[in-house]
């Protein structure tokens, strides 16, 4: 039954609007999606890039306990929720009124159990269809109960609004990943503010070897750290030597010499990137994505066995190698040569450029 109400009309049924209903739904997921990234992101500095399928699935069920405790506040409050809003729809009692709270909470239950199937894949795609049939047919889906839809317009340019609200989404998550790749100390640092972002950005990048640098620069050992590293390499961990001007870090330098060891060398790059990431990333010029765009980490695994020196953001960075009795295997290794005397040295500056 239709009534003309103030340029609206009022559908008793939910029949007309399923795949609007349907996108509605999903701009509101990935809405909630978003915020949960948000914290995660730029709260915690997440690598939500990099989360792996259990913390996927994880984010996802986060995402849907929000829907299930925000939607219905706010159809309480204003009668719909962004992604409605966006498609001219609303929700109404069959007084007139917006639904309360427990009106809500029960519709919602309804669709994550009926309409999405409680998301498990397969069963999803199958409650999907049913629903979709139900509502192309006339009937009332189980979860809408006496609520009534009511719907604004059926403009086309609605969807446009859909597909650019989507890409705002997109290149707010992409803002995101860019937040928290920033160290969570910036300017001027303390040694124990380098030390800080160097071990969140060994956590954000999940290069863990169950040790950390403490408040004095110094590597300490993760006692709670049940796991088990097995390191198939003989380099020496970097000491780091810190040069401090007025109670703030200006320079960072280590210096590593091994003579007669007969094991394989990595070159240690993974302390070295992390340490510019932490020193010269943190510099207010280095603003977002500087670890994507900078082209730093690519530098130094590339020339890790190499001479090499750059500038960036008012820091100088160099690198000294210098070995012999190895061979360099595909870039990635020095193994020690059958019937010589293995000698590595090497020597690593990162200095703030006076100005």
């Amino acid at each position: 039954m239709w009534n003309a109400m103030k340029n609206e009309r009022i559908c008793e049924s939910q029949v007309v609007f399923p795949w609007r209903r349907f996108w509605a739904r999903s701009l509101d997921l990935s809405l909630y999606s978003l915020v949960w990234s948000a914290v995660l992101g730029a709260g915690f500095h997440i690598n939500m890039a990099n989360r792996g399928l259990g913390w996927n699935i994880f984010d996802s069920v986060i995402a849907i306990v929000l829907m299930i405790l925000v939607e219905p506040l706010l159809l309480k409050l204003f009668g719909t929720t962004p992604g409605k809003w966006i498609f001219g729809l609303r929700l109404k009692g069959q007084d007139g009124k917006r639904p309360d709270y427990r009106a809500g909470l029960d519709r919602v239950m309804g669709v994550v159990c009926y309409g999405e199937g409680f998301f498990i894949p397969g069963y999803q795609i199958y409650r999907l269809w049913k629903s979709y049939g139900t509502c192309k047919t006339g009937e009332r889906l189980s979860w809408d109960g006496d609520l009534l839809y009511t719907i604004k317009d059926r403009k086309g340019y609605r969807y446009l609004f859909f597909a650019a609200a989507e890409i705002g989404i997109m290149a707010a998550i992409i803002l995101v990943v860019g937040i928290a790749q920033i160290p969570v100390n910036r300017g001027a640092l303390t040694v124990q503010q380098f030390a800080e972002n160097y071990n969140k950005k060994a956590a954000y990048y999940k290069i863990a070897d169950g040790r950390y640098l403490d408040e004095t620069g110094t590597w300490a050992q993760e006692n709670h750290d049940s796991t088990f590293y097995i390191d198939l390499y003989a380099d020496k961990r970097p000491e780091f030597t810190y040069t401090v001007v007025d109670g703030k870090l200006t320079g960072i330098n280590f210096e590593i010499e091994m003579a007669g060891d007969q094991g394989w060398l990595s070159g240690g790059k993974n302390q070295v990137i992390l340490a510019v990431l932490s020193f010269v990333g943190a510099r207010e010029e280095a603003g977002l994505f500087f670890d994507n765009t900078s082209g730093i980490p690519k530098l130094i695994a590339n020339h890790i066995f190499e001479d090499y020196d750059f500038t960036s953001c008012g820091v100088k960075v160099g690198w000294e190698v210098d070995y012999s009795g190895y061979e360099l295997v595909e870039n990635e290794m020095l193994v020690p040569e059958n019937g010589k005397e293995p000698y590595y040295h090497i020597v690593f500056s990162m200095s703030q450029i006076e100005e």
